[in-house]
């Protein structure tokens, strides 16, 4: 059985990869809500 070192640093995420996936989450988010806004107040796309 192998074993797993939690600890390991290897593993670790910079700090500028977890800038880059909150920014594209965060455009995501925008991204849903246009297109549920969208189709709630039946404007369509405008893009």
């Amino acid at each position: 059985m192998e074993n797993v070192d939690f600890n390991d640093s290897s593993d670790t995420i910079s700090e500028e990869e977890l800038i880059m996936r909150e920014v594209i989450q965060g455009d995501a988010d925008l991204f849903y809500l246009h297109h549920y806004l969208s189709e709630l107040l039946g404007r369509g796309d405008n893009f």
